[in-house]
């Protein structure tokens, strides 16, 4: 299986990449909230600690001849006896607002799902991270629990949403996904007009039409990261080719290969 999209490439974590990848892990936004759970360790353990307990692990990439280091997700506390598993993923700070992180955990969901027994993955979603995925909720993923005033970060406690998705759930909506973001668009399609495209991408996205300013980024139609894929995904195939946004993009610099 190709685990690459037009953005975004998963790959083995190798040893060679442990110091970039602890670079990434031990910046300000990482540090606390990731892995080491704030703890700055040395190199020996760091190396020792990212395999403990793991099913599976990737580095996010950007693809060839790019290459470069956008995160890692993974696989971990892999119980098969009931068919379960926890998966987690942390992404550069830089590509906040970007469509990596959700690319990279529908490749690794539909590997995962495909090469071990397991019928249902599990995360922890903390709420100051909520708003990045809330549209996928009751769609990839169901909310089945909350561990109340969990986590202290930044002097305050935060709530960790316990949410899942099963085989039988990303077989139906995420697959489809999956496969689409590694095909790419169909080539040679007629591309819309400007305010047709417009009107469509409203709809698709759920909100009024003229309520749509092309010149504003993304990030004020409120869309979160699922979305934004959905919403490259939808232009990609109307326009017949491949796009690179994030948040900070207009709909207007997406479509000025049409003018």
């Amino acid at each position: 299986m190709m685990l690459e999209t037009s953005r975004v490439r998963l790959v083995p974590l190798l040893e060679q990449d442990h110091d970039e990848l602890a670079a990434l892990e031990q910046q300000p936004r990482h540090l606390a909230t990731y892995r080491q759970r704030g703890r700055v360790v040395s190199p020996a353990a760091f190396s020792e600690r990212l395999w403990s307990n793991t099913l599976c692990q990737m580095a996010v990439r950007r693809p060839l001849p790019d290459g470069r280091l956008l995160g890692v997700v993974a696989a971990y506390d892999g119980n098969m006896r009931n068919g379960s598993a926890w998966i987690a993923v942390a992404i550069s700070p830089d590509r906040t607002g970007t469509s990596d992180a959700g690319e990279a955990l529908a490749l690794f969901l539909e590997f995962v799902f495909n090469n071990w027994p397991v019928r249902v993955l599990y995360a922890q979603l903390p709420s100051y991270n909520e708003s990045c995925f809330s549209s996928g909720l009751d769609r990839y993923f169901t909310k089945v629990g909350c561990l109340a005033k969990h986590e202290l970060l930044m002097g305050e406690l935060w709530d960790h949403s316990l949410v899942a998705v099963t085989a039988q759930q990303w077989s139906r909506v995420g697959t489809p996904m999956a496969r689409r973001l590694r095909t790419g668009p169909a080539r040679g399609m007629q591309r819309a007009g400007f305010e047709e495209t417009i009107r469509g991408l409203a709809d698709h996205i759920g909100v009024d039409a003229e309520s749509v300013d092309p010149a504003a980024p993304l990030d004020t139609l409120g869309l979160d990261s699922l979305q934004i894929i959905e919403a490259l995904v939808w232009l990609e195939d109307r326009l017949g080719l491949e796009l690179e946004a994030d948040s900070t993009m207009t709909i207007d610099g997406l479509l000025r290969t049409l003018r």
